[in-house]
C-alpha cells in the first residue's frame, strides 16, 4: 500500500504529477489484528458503543503517529504497577525475615539440643559416680560384717607385732590400722597362711572403703592423707607378698582369700569387668592411652628378652653336647649362665617397673585405691588388665606384637621409660604423672634422672 502511495501518478497529463490513492485501502495486519480483539471484547458485553468507537480512535491515533496525552487509565495502569512493585518488595522482605527467624529458631534448638546433651553426659556421669559410691557401701557393709567375727579379729591381731622398733624382729614394713602402727617383719610375711593374710587385707580394705567414701569434691586434708597412707600400705604389702609368699600372692589374684566374698566357681576378674574399669575409676583418655603404650613396651621388651633367653638355652644345649674340652666348656658354660641370670634379672625388672609406671604413674592414689576395693577379694594382675583393655580398644594383639618386637625394639623409648621410672619412685606424687614418648619436639614431665633405676630397691617400686 504504501508503494502505492508514493508512486502512484497520473503521467499522461502534463504538470507537476498528481497523486493519487486506492479508494478502498486494506487495513495494516498489526492494526486489524489488535481492532479484531477490541471488537471482540466489546462484543461480550454485548454491544458495540462508544468504548469500542473510542478505542478504534485511539489506535488509529497510535498506528498513524499521532500523540495523545495519557487518559486516566494509563494513570491508573501506573498506579497498579507501582503498587504492584510495592507488595513484590514487601513479600521479598516478608521473606527474608521468615527465613531470618527460622535460622534464629533452628539455632537456637541446636543450642538447647547442645544444651541438653551436656547435661546428659554429666548426669550420666553422676550417675556412675553414684553407682560407683553404692558398689563401695555395698563392699563396706560386707567388710564390716566380716570384721565383726571374733575369729577374724582374732587372726588379725595374732599377725601383727606391736613393737615400732623393727631391729628387734629383723626387716619389715609399717602399717597403720584404726589409728595403730604396726610393723610386720618379712618373716611373719613368708609365713603367712591365706586366712591370715585376709585377715590383715580385709581390714585394709575396709578402712580403704570408709576413706573412699567420705571423699567429696571438696579437699580434706585429713581424708586426704588417710587416702594416701592406707593405699601405700596395700600396695607395699602386696608388694612384699608378691617376693616372700608367692602362693598367698596367687590366692590374692585367684580370688580365694575368703569364698564368702564371691563365688567360688568364679576365680578370677572377668574380662566385663576390666572393660568397665575406665569408667569405674573415672580414668581418662590420656590415662588409657599411656595404659596401652607402657603395654606396648613391656610385651616388646619382654619379647626380646624371651629370643635371647632361648638362643643362650640354645647354646648351652650346643656347648653341653660339644666336644670341647672339660676346661673351656666349663668356661663357656659359666659365662653363658652368668647371661641367663642376667636375662632372667632384667625379665623380673621389667615387670616390676611397668607394675609401678602404672600403680604410681598412670593411676591416680584415689584411681588406684578405688579399684583394689572394687576388685576385692581379688587382686588385679597385670596382664589381665593389659589384655582386657587392649581388647576393648582393638589393640594389637600379643602375638602381633612379639612378631614385630624384633623390627621395633623401641630402645629409645626404654631409655626414657627407665627415666621415668626413676622419677616416679623417687616419691609419691599422687597424681597423673604422663608417660614421656620419643618425640623430638616434647621434653619429659619431670627432671632427669639422679640414679639407676635398676638399683632402686625392688619393693619400693610397687
Amino acid at each position: 500500500m504504501t508503494r502505492k502511495l508514493l508512486h502512484a501518478a497520473d503521467t499522461t497529463s502534463e504538470g507537476p504529477p498528481r497523486l493519487v490513492w486506492d479508494p478502498t485501502p486494506s487495513a495494516p495486519d498489526h492494526f486489524r489484528n489488535r481492532l479484531f480483539l477490541t471488537l471482540a471484547n466489546e462484543s461480550e458485553e454485548g454491544s458495540l458503543g462508544t468504548t469500542a468507537v473510542s478505542n478504534l480512535l485511539r489506535l488509529t491515533d497510535v498506528d498513524l503517529g499521532c500523540s495523545q496525552p495519557p487518559t486516566n487509565a494509563d494513570a491508573i495502569s501506573a498506579d497498579k504497577l507501582r503498587i504492584y512493585e510495592r507488595k513484590q518488595e514487601q513479600n521479598r522482605q516478608a521473606q527474608k525475615r521468615f527465613r531470618s527467624r527460622k535460622k534464629e529458631r533452628e539455632q537456637a534448638l541446636q543450642d538447647q539440643l547442645a544444651d541438653k546433651i551436656q547435661e546428659l553426659q554429666q548426669l550420666k556421669v553422676q550417675q556412675q559416680h553414684l553407682e560407683a559410691k553404692c558398689s563401695l557401701l555395698e563392699k563396706a557393709n560386707a567388710l564390716e560384717q566380716q570384721s565383726s567375727n571374733p575369729a577374724t579379729t582374732l587372726a588379725s591381731q595374732s599377725t601383727f607385732c606391736y613393737e615400732i622398733d623393727s631391729t628387734d624382729h629383723g626387716p619389715g614394713i609399717e602399717l597403720t590400722l584404726h589409728g595403730k602402727q604396726r610393723i610386720m617383719t618379712v618373716t611373719e610375711m613368708s609365713q603367712l597362711s591365706g586366712n591370715g593374710f585376709n585377715a590383715i587385707w580385709s581390714e585394709l580394705i575396709q578402712e580403704l572403703a570408709g576413706v573412699l567414701l567420705h571423699m567429696g569434691d571438696k579437699p580434706n586434708t585429713a581424708v586426704d592423707d588417710s587416702l594416701r597412707r592406707l593405699t601405700i600400705d596395700t600396695s607395699t604389702l602386696m608388694g612384699c607378698m608378691k617376693q616372700f609368699n608367692v602362693p598367698v600372692y596367687k590366692a590374692a589374684l585367684q580370688g580365694r582369700l575368703d569364698q564368702n566374698l564371691h563365688p567360688a566357681t568364679e576365680n578370677t576378674l572377668d574380662a566385663a569387668w576390666f572393660s568397665s574399669l575406665p569408667s569405674l575409676v573415672d580414668l581418662s583418655r590420656e590415662q588409657l592411652d599411656d595404659v596401652l603404650y607402657v603395654r606396648q613396651l613391656y610385651l616388646t621388651k619382654r619379647g626380646l628378652l624371651a629370643e635371647a633367653r632361648n638362643a643362650l638355652v640354645a647354646e648351652i644345649h650346643a656347648v653341653s653336647g660339644s666336644t670341647m674340652t672339660a676346661g673351656d666348656s666349663a668356661t663357656k658354660l659359666s659365662s653363658l649362665t652368668c647371661n641367663l641370670q642376667q636375662n632372667a634379672m632384667q625379665d623380673y625388672l621389667i615387670y616390676i617397673k611397668v607394675c609401678a609406671a602404672v600403680r604410681r604413674g598412670v593411676f591416680t592414689t584415689e584411681q588406684w585405691a578405688t579399684m583394689i576395693v572394687h576388685c576385692y577379694p581379688f587382686y588385679p594382675s597385670l596382664e589381665s588388665v593389659f589384655d582386657a583393655l587392649a581388647a576393648a580398644c582393638l589393640e594389637p594383639t600379643v602375638q602381633d606384637i612379639l612378631a614385630t618386637a624384633s623390627m621395633i625394639p623401641m630402645t629409645e623409648e626404654m631409655q626414657l621409660f627407665d627415666d621415668y621410672i626413676v622419677y616416679i619412685t623417687d616419691c609419691y606424687h599422687h597424681e597423673y604423672v604422663p608417660v614421656p614418648r620419643v618425640v623430638a619436639s616434647l621434653k619429659p614431665a619431670f627432671p632427669g634422672p639422679s640414679q639407676s633405676a635398676a638399683s632402686l630397691p625392688d619393693v619400693w617400686l610397687y
